[in-house]
Formats: C-alpha cells, sequence, structure tokens
C-alpha cells in the first residue's frame, strides 16, 4: 500500500511540477481530468536512485525470496536506496520472529530483533549478502544458544534440527554462518556477541 502511495506521488510531482495553477481548485479540476483520462503517467526514473527506488517499491509489493532479490537489485543500480536496505533486514526479522512465535521464546525474539539492528547498521551490509532464510536461521541458532537453549550434542540438539527444518536449511550451513555473524557482531561496537 505504502509502495502505490508513494508511487502515486511520484507521478503526481511529475506531472505537476511544470504546470501553473490560479488556484487549488483549477489545479484539482485538472488532477481530476487527468485521472479521468486514464490516470498519472509513470514516473519517469531518470537517475539510478530513482531506478533503484522503484525496483524497492515493486520490492514492497512482493514476499518471499523474489522481495529480497529486488531489494538487491535496487542495491545494484544505488547503494543510496534506504528502502531496499530496509526491506531486507525486516524480512529477515519477520522470518525470526515467526520461528519465535512458534515456541513462545520472546527473549530470543527481542535478541533476534538487536542481531538485525547490529547487521543492519554494520558497515559491510552482511544481510546483503546471502539467503534471507539462511540469515533468519542463523540469527535465531545464536540467539537461542546465547539463551542456553541450544548445547552441542552429536547430530544437533532437537532444537538446532527444529530451526533448520523451520528455514529448509542445513544444520552445517547455519552452523558456519554463525560463525560469520560473530565475526560482524564483534566488529560493532554496540553489538553484545
Amino acid at each position: 500500500m505504502r509502495a502505490a502511495i508513494e508511487r502515486s506521488l511520484i507521478g503526481v510531482t511529475a506531472l505537476m511540477k511544470d504546470q501553473t495553477f490560479e488556484s487549488i481548485d483549477e489545479a484539482n479540476a485538472y488532477l481530476k481530468r487527468v485521472l479521468e483520462d486514464g490516470g498519472l503517467p509513470s514516473a519517469h526514473a531518470d537517475t539510478p536512485l530513482a531506478q533503484a527506488q522503484q525496483i524497492a517499491y515493486d520490492a514492497m509489493e512482493a514476499t518471499g525470496q523474489r522481495r529480497v532479490a529486488l531489494a538487491r537489485r535496487a542495491l545494484e543500480i544505488s547503494q543510496d536506496c534506504a528502502d531496499a536496505w530496509v526491506l531486507q533486514a525486516a524480512t529477515v526479522l519477520a522470518r525470526c520472529e515467526e520461528f519465535c512465535a512458534r515456541f513462545g521464546y520472546d527473549t530470543v525474539r527481542r535478541r533476534c530483533g538487536a542481531i538485525v539492528d547490529a547487521l543492519a547498521a554494520h558497515p559491510a551490509a552482511p544481510l546483503m549478502r546471502g539467503d534471507a532464510d539462511l540469515w533468519s536461521a542463523c540469527i535465531v541458532y545464536a540467539a537461542c544458544r546465547e539463551a542456553g537453549l541450544i548445547r552441542p550434542a552429536k547430530g544437533g540438539s532437537p532444537l538446532a534440527r527444529q530451526i533448520a527444518s523451520f528455514f529448509s536449511c542445513e544444520l552445517a550451513s547455519i552452523r558456519s554462518k554463525v560463525t560469520t555473524l560473530k565475526r560482524y557482531l564483534a566488529e560493532m561496537p554496540n553489538a553484545k556477541d
């Protein structure tokens, strides 16, 4: 919904920028005619940031891996597209929260939020690298370990296996990503390891 509203506002701005009106009523009548004649023209994305923003709007309307892929594509076009950065972090956090809600792990959910915030603020933008589900699994696994819910066990603890199953990730991949996560968190001054 927000994406559609913002796209419309960009279209209205582009349409109105070269117009001169004597009153607000005249401007409203002009907009009404435009809408009756087929609607607002598409906003022309004439800069890399504007192009990236259009793709970020598409990502806002998408779900799952398509959302992540579109956010990545937007950032490839322009690193200044804030909405694309926010989308990736929001996707990862939503998946973490979805897992935690199944088990009532409120402490783990809060820690997942803190980890996502730290990674989103990291200058290397680690959340934009790799699969969103793997990042989510890794973050949940790390938060569960911190809370003492996962202990080393041959073949993985039952909770570790549930995390792997929920996120459709191999346990070895999750553990490997946790090592990467710890390295990123160690580089952040306010992130608890």
